[in-house]
């Protein structure tokens, strides 16, 4: 009887590793899909960027964005968007490079060097940047909900 009561308990145990092991596979299956999709948003938001997409923009940034600029103001969406519609700012060139993400339940985090030439009304812009980006899965789609920005020397 003590064996068996054992071997049931030891069985249960390997199925529930068993699956374990599977779930933590499924789990670095789904966190690979998931890092694609982020740098696959990454690109598209540096393009819209570039471009002056504004309806782009407005897809990949949630409404309740803030964001920490360079000078220490915080930015919001209606900032960010103001600024491409009016011509306010005007990206020249632009290019990502030691991108890092990590992945947090249904959220992202991404450490980004971005080098950017442009102008922000008559200011030349032309550095390197490192930016911080979280993104959240809402309503099926990922989404900028806050960031931040460092200039690099």
């Amino acid at each position: 009887m003590s064996f068996i009561f054992f071997y049931h308990n030891f069985h249960n145990l390997h199925i529930k590793l068993d699956k374990s092991k599977k779930g933590d596979m499924e789990s670095t299956i789904d966190q690979s899909k998931i890092i694609k999709e982020i740098e696959e948003q990454e690109n598209r938001l540096l393009s819209a960027v570039m471009k002056s997409d504004v309806s782009a923009l407005n897809e990949l940034i949630h409404d309740n964005l803030l964001f920490n600029l360079p000078d220490g103001q915080t930015g919001t969406k209606s900032m960010d968007l103001d600024a491409y519609r009016t011509g306010k700012m005007k990206v020249t060139e632009i290019s990502a490079s030691d991108r890092k993400i990590n992945i947090i339940d249904s959220t992202a985090v991404v450490a980004v060097t971005i080098e950017l030439k442009g102008k922000f009304m008559d200011v030349t812009i032309d550095g390197k940047y490192r930016y911080l980006r979280v993104w959240k899965f809402n309503h099926d789609m990922w989404q900028i909900i806050g960031g931040s920005c460092t200039i690099l020397k």
